[in-house]
């Protein structure tokens, strides 16, 4: 720990409004942690001081479900409808206008609900955590009814003759989610996984039960749970942590006392020997139903687990089913019981759990999908994985870990999120943080045979498993709009004409509040940076252009000299622009083969195996480059993308080339299973994501870039997919 975090821990012990319970410098990270309780509420607070300039905020609340109707995923959305300071219909709109903000959003799990912001510039990051906190504390809701029936749900008539319909966002956004496969899956397994348990509920809310939800119920949500006392705050990076901590008492937390408030979440009443259900969900008329099965294993870890075990399971869940060759995916496809085969372990909650989802399976192979997966375990069991496999695995996992490298979400953001996996039941939050340790001990007792300790302890005799066979049924989703229907009929049919013109009058008035304005004078106090409170100077990228001189020609290349931990970082272009539409679908086609077939050295296994051991991953993707000032004119590129410490470089480029000019594509079995997994991963994208696909569609009309994206990625390149296995043979 640097004198500067030492004067840190010592300017915090000076606030009377907390009490510092731990400091401790969380070298993996580079960050002093310390937790503190706020004196008068208790208030837990989690603070990650760094020298990362851009700074995250946010406020959980344990929010656990007691029914369905989605209280904690439309309160969620209410909150962020304008408060006692930010009087604005939608203050985050009007913020956006003047803000600079890395993140903001707002997420509703299963237990908990998180408002983080993140932003580099100081006075911007201020003002997002003022709006968020005045939000979530002091919201509309107790003023504004027509916010919940807006945001939730509210009973429509368009006229005394018209059918009685439900309208509202979280209403009709849950209709969208419940309309997948996938989400029906989920949804149905909580149910029974976590029977008479608040995570056999539907936080988000289920479209059944939302209308449910009285407005005074929805607010007695907010009472319930939306207290300081019931609040995880965490602040993180480069900033003067005691100066937002006096804030934040002055600004929110003087305004409370304690509350007791009862939000831990319960314990499990275990099984006792496994359990075999079903459910249906809807088959659309285009789709054939011989192998439409989804089936699914999921087993519930019966006891606390340590963060090595949690990491062990993790690295199990990945060499199990995530990598190329992977053994329990391999056997399932093989054995004809499905299209596609996925799962992993859910660590996010309270009792976390490993599932195996088997894709479009045919009839009646439910027994042997889990007589095929518990031969798979006991011969891992047995016999254990290769080492070189595991030692990858988790050399892998490792370096994600140390690269920090979590995309457009800023690392600040998933730090805080990882906390809360530990955090929200009362445990260290920075014991997730320290994973030196963590890795330490793991690769002890890898030595010793521990996977297959996990193996025969959490999956062979674990009594906590479902299988679940979800059934096709055809007209299954009519049935559902008609019941819907004539349970709307019949409701509309006891009202009285009173009521029937009151339903009508508080739609115009919603109407009315919709495209009503904010004043001037409201739109005025929403805070917005400043010219002068932005920096003039941008931070410039540092690159150079040089030529790579070669036998038969030369190659452009452009190199960056920054910091970045000790990782090389190269990516391979190659230009793709003369290719006819046939041809784009057809190099889309090799992303999805290259690194899943053998090479001229082994199989696929041991390239993957050689990958992870020796690199931070390589990934093969067709890029698209848009022209910013013409629509028409775009770029595209198979890009071949590795990193790996410095001194391993000279291996990825060797595995590049192995992987790019010596991959075989003879094996037709292995090519189908590809191709198979493929198709359902896209429909599975398809059906999640249906209107950007619709936007991508769209655009594709006018955009070249669009056009090309929708060949090598969206529903054109799916319906080649379609072609290519309706006549595969030949």
């Amino acid at each position: 720990m640097d004198k500067l975090m030492k004067e840190t821990v010592e300017s915090l012990k000076t606030l009377k409004e907390y009490d510092v319970l731990e400091t401790s410098y969380i070298e993996e990270i580079d960050a002093l942690g310390v937790r503190l309780a706020h004196r008068a509420t208790k208030a837990r607070i989690f603070l990650l001081s760094c020298k990362d300039e851009n700074k995250v905020f946010s406020i959980t609340f344990r929010t656990p479900s007691r029914d369905s109707t989605g209280a904690a995923h439309i309160l969620e959305h209410c909150v962020l409808c304008g408060s006692e300071k930010f009087p604005v219909k939608d203050p985050f709109i009007e913020l956006l206008k003047g803000s600079l903000n890395t993140y903001l959003n707002a997420s509703t799990y299963p237990d908990k609900t998180m408002y983080p912001v993140a932003s580099c510039n100081d006075k911007d990051f201020s003002n997002l955590c003022d709006v968020y906190l005045d939000s979530v504390l002091h919201p509309n809701i107790y003023r504004e009814k027509r916010i919940f029936e807006q945001e939730g749900w509210h009973y429509t008539l368009k006229g005394e003759d018209s059918p009685l319909e439900i309208n509202g966002v979280v209403y009709n956004e849950m209709k969208g989610v419940f309309s997948s496969p996938d989400s029906i899956q989920e949804r149905i397994k909580d149910s029974y996984l976590f029977e008479n348990h608040s995570y056999g509920f539907e936080s988000g809310g289920d479209p059944a039960h939302i209308p449910s939800l009285s407005y005074e119920a929805f607010l007695d949500f907010h009472r319930r749970y939306y207290h300081p006392s019931n609040s995880f705050i965490y602040f993180y990076g480069n900033m003067d942590m005691k100066e937002k901590l006096e804030w934040l008492h002055e600004a929110y937390l003087s305004d409370y006392s304690f509350l007791s408030v009862d939000s831990k979440i319960e314990d499990m009443k275990f099984w006792e020997a496994p359990r075999l259900k079903y459910g249906e969900y809807p088959l659309s008329d285009s789709e054939k139903e011989e192998k439409a099965y989804q089936l699914s294993l999921h087993s519930l870890l019966t006891r606390e687990i340590s963060p090595e075990e949690s990491l062990g399971l993790q690295i199990l869940s990945y060499l199990l089913l995530d990598v190329p060759g992977a053994v329990l995916r391999e056997r399932l496809v093989s054995a004809g019981i499905a299209e596609d085969v996925e799962g992993g372990f859910t660590t996010e909650i309270r009792f976390p759990y490993f599932s195996v989802y088997a894709r479009n399976a045919p009839k009646d192979r439910e027994e042997d999908f889990r007589t095929i997966i518990r031969e798979v375990l006991l011969e891992v069991a047995e016999k254990g994985l290769d080492t070189d496999a595991v030692l990858a695995a988790l050399n892998i996992y490792e370096f994600r870990l140390r690269e920090s490298d979590f995309g457009r979400y800023p690392k600040g953001l998933i730090y805080g999120i990882s906390a809360m996996e530990n955090w929200l039941y009362d445990k260290d939050p920075m014991v997730g943080l320290r994973y030196d340790t963590i890795f330490g001990n793991l690769r002890e007792r890898l030595e010793k045979g521990y996977l297959q300790e996990l193996i025969r302890e959490h999956l062979l005799d674990n009594p906590h498993t479902l299988t679940l066979v979800l059934k096709p049924r055809r007209g299954l989703r009519e049935e559902a709009n008609k019941s819907i229907q004539e349970e709307l009929s019949r409701k509309k049919s006891s009202l009285s004409g009173e009521k029937i013109k009151e339903i009508m009058e508080e739609e115009n008035a919603l109407l009315s509040y919709q495209t009503l304005e904010s004043s001037p004078e409201d739109l005025l106090k929403i805070p917005l940076l400043l010219r002068e409170e932005i920096g003039k100077k941008a931070v410039a990228p540092i690159w150079e252009k040089s030529r790579i001189e070669l036998e038969d020609g030369s190659v452009s290349c452009i190199h960056s000299d920054v910091f970045t931990s000790g990782i090389a970082y190269m990516t391979l272009l190659f230009d793709a622009g003369d290719l006819e539409k046939e041809d784009l679908f057809k190099m889309a086609l090799l992303q999805e083969l290259f690194k899943k077939v053998n090479t001229e050295k082994g199989s696929y296994f041991d390239l993957t195996t050689r990958i992870n051991k020796d690199s931070g991953g390589i990934s093969l993707k067709v890029s698209t480059y848009e022209d910013c000032q013409q629509a028409d004119k775009a770029r595209i590129f198979f890009s071949v993308i590795g990193k790996a410490v410095h001194e391993k470089m000279e291996t990825v480029l060797s595995l590049m080339e192995e992987i790019f000019l010596t991959s075989s594509f003879e094996d037709k079995k292995r090519i189908r299973e590809i191709l198979l997994e493929a198709k359902a991963g896209r429909k599975d994208g398809l059906l999640a994501g249906g209107h950007m696909e619709a936007h991508q569609h769209a655009a594709s009309g006018f955009s070249k870039s669009a056009w090309l994206t929708a060949h090598t990625g969206g529903i054109e390149y799916y319906h080649y997919l379609e072609k290519l296995l309706s006549d595969f043979d030949s």
